[in-house]
């Protein structure tokens, strides 16, 4: 899939104001696409790293509450409800993991890590760039720049996709597995 151009962008802008776009414009454009994604992959890098830990810490608590509540032993009144309360534990424990296993948290931290810190080279790369060349960014420069970032979403959409893909598969092996009504 061929990646879209900067003149193609700089052709587009014209057209919506009747000029081309200027060395001043190209080079905020640049930054800001950049910045945007830089901030998109940082926040779903943050948001899956915490759910990954809070996912695996909860069900590790819940796990130890299991085995204190079924180890202590309790008056006749209230072992029954002690019991039950380890059943509900342990059925939220299932639903945890089982959500774990299907949105995989922990590899879409993973993913988004590697998004956020090629954006972060990306970035420095660009700013590098302008200091250099006094603010001044040329057509070829520019078209590298763009096409890096292009190929960076590209990667992390289709690396998403797989994980998706992935995880219907997971899905239908275990729907397939089960036994017949």
């Amino acid at each position: 899939m061929p990646l879209p151009s900067v003149r193609l962008a700089m052709v587009l802008f014209r057209n919506q104001v009747g000029r081309r776009m200027s060395n001043d414009q190209l080079r905020e454009h640049l930054k800001g696409e950049v910045e945007r994604y830089l901030k998109l992959y940082d926040g779903k890098r943050q948001k899956n790293k915490f759910l990954a830990l809070s996912i695996k810490l909860v069900s590790a608590f819940f796990a130890a509450s299991i085995t204190v509540i079924l180890g202590i032993e309790f008056t006749d009144k209230s072992v029954q409800l002690f019991s039950n309360i380890a059943l509900g534990l342990s059925a939220f424990i299932t639903v945890l993991n089982t959500w774990d296993a299907f949105f995989n948290h922990k590899a879409l931290w993973y993913q988004f890590n590697n998004a956020a810190i090629s954006m972060r080279l990306l970035k420095a790369d660009l700013n590098y760039a302008i200091i250099k060349n006094d603010g001044e960014i040329d057509d070829g420069l520019a078209e590298k720049i763009h096409n890096r970032l292009k190929t960076i979403i590209v990667t992390t959409n289709e690396e998403w996709q797989e994980l998706r893909r992935d995880a219907e598969r997971e899905l239908q092996e275990i729907e397939a597995t089960k036994p017949a009504k």
